[in-house]
């Protein structure tokens, strides 16, 4: 509030308006903060002031509108062929009892995510659609527990390579 309050002046917070709010989102950036910390910074701001409302302080959240500052969105690097067939190459050179060339096969195929691959288990892969389902686990002697980032439940499609490869290693 301190650093608020340095950007908008000494004012009640009963005259505060979003236009304070996004000059404080402002200076923020300017000053060389991450737009995720100035985004944060604007959370509790609005926070404060809802709770003005909730007590009867404050009519209405001023900051109720307050958007956060757009980030550029981080280019997507996708690996070469050559990239793709040099993980399961180096995967392949460890000597452990995981397969862990099948498992970097299934993540780039896949794109699941760390959690997702080591909790997946075979009623999770679908060989007559081709697919895996990705779900939230509960904690069993097979998986812990974990939640999906941003969906539910997700279906994801295998490639006829991955699929044979999957067959073969739970047959054998």
């Amino acid at each position: 509030m301190v650093d608020f309050r340095n950007v908008i002046g000494n004012k009640d917070f009963k005259a505060v308006t979003i236009k304070d709010a996004e000059s404080y989102r402002q200076t923020c950036l300017d000053k060389g903060k991450s737009p995720a910390a100035a985004a944060r910074k604007g959370r509790h701001l609005k926070r404060f002031f809802q709770l003005a409302v909730e007590r009867g302080q404050l009519d209405t959240n001023p900051l109720q509108f307050l958007k956060p500052p757009r980030s550029p969105k981080g280019e997507i690097r996708v690996y070469t062929n050559d990239e793709c067939a040099m993980i399961p190459k180096a995967a392949s050179e460890f000597s452990l009892p995981v397969p862990w060339e099948l498992l970097m096969h299934t993540a780039v195929v896949t794109g699941m995510r760390r959690a997702e691959l080591l909790d997946a288990t075979w009623p999770n892969v679908n060989f007559a659609e081709m697919t895996i389902e990705v779900a939230p686990e509960e904690d069993t002697d097979e998986t812990w527990e974990w939640r999906i980032k941003d969906a539910e439940r997700r279906t994801l499609p295998l490639t006829d390579e991955l699929t044979t490869a999957l067959a073969r290693h739970q047959n054998g």
